[in-house]
Formats: C-alpha cells, structure tokens, sequence
C-alpha cells in the first residue's frame, strides 16, 4: 500500500536499479529479475546491498557501499523492516545517507503495525507492507508505479 508519495512513477523503466537493504535477499531478487508481462519485459541492471546490519551498530562500510550503488542507479529502494513503531538506528540512517545521493528514493517498509515516518520528506514514495512474507506486494508496486 502506497503510504507517501511525490509523483513515484519512473519513466521508462529504469535501466539501473538498486534495492538496498536486508530484504532484498532471495525471493526477491528472483522476482525482481522476472518483472515481465506478457505485454513488457523490463531489462535493467541490479545492484544489491544490506546497507545495515540487524543490530543497533552502524556499520560504515555496508552503508557506505548502499550509498556507492544508490548513487550510480535510477531508483533505489530501501527495504527496512520492524516489529515497532520507528526504524531502528542504522535503517533510518541507511536512508539519510542514500536520501544525499539519490533522488529517487523508494522506501518498502515491513511492519506489522503504522510506522512513524519523520524521515518521509527525503522519498519519493514510501510503500506498507503489513506482512514480511508478502513479496508479490514488492513486486506488483514497483510494475504498477513504473511504466
């Protein structure tokens, strides 16, 4: 579910795309890498990074690293995940940090529950998804918000 947004929609569909964060491990990344339709085939390069670790430590060099990939892509999308109300500390600074170089920033936040988004004003869109399993709800907003 489309929660923010500052006209999210990508034209043409972007031939360097980054998804960041822990999510984008497998299945995701097969899915991503099928985006077709009987009617479009997307062909574009991906590029992949944790940007954090699953603790309250930031590490400098995986967030470094998110931000080298965000940067030489046409979209980024950050995945974050939590069980409360506020990202924890290295997920709100892996946006920050990719917010500096990116423009076009999407933001895929699984939570259980609504989600504080102070930092909504560096996106241009943030996308809920209630359900940490819900992969086909990653892969149907990013063809319905590209063309």
């Amino acid at each position: 579910m489309l929660i923010h947004q500052k006209k999210p929609s990508i034209t043409p569909f972007p031939k360097q795309l980054a998804i960041l964060g822990q999510i984008h491990q497998p299945p995701i990344n097969w899915q991503i890498a099928h985006l077709e339709t009987p009617a479009t085939a997307y062909k574009f390069e991906l590029k992949t990074a944790n940007g954090y670790e699953m603790s309250d430590y930031i590490n400098e060099s995986l967030l470094n690293e998110a931000q080298r990939k965000a940067q030489a892509a046409d979209l980024a999308i950050l995945c974050v995940a939590t069980e409360t109300d506020r990202l924890p500390l290295p997920q709100y600074q892996l946006i920050r940090s990719v917010a500096l170089v990116q423009p076009q920033l999407w933001v895929f936040a699984w939570s259980a529950i609504t989600l504080s988004t102070p930092w909504a004003s560096k996106t241009k869109a943030i996308f809920h998804v209630p359900n940490i399993c819900s992969e086909q709800a990653f892969v149907e907003a990013i063809k319905s918000n590209t063309i």
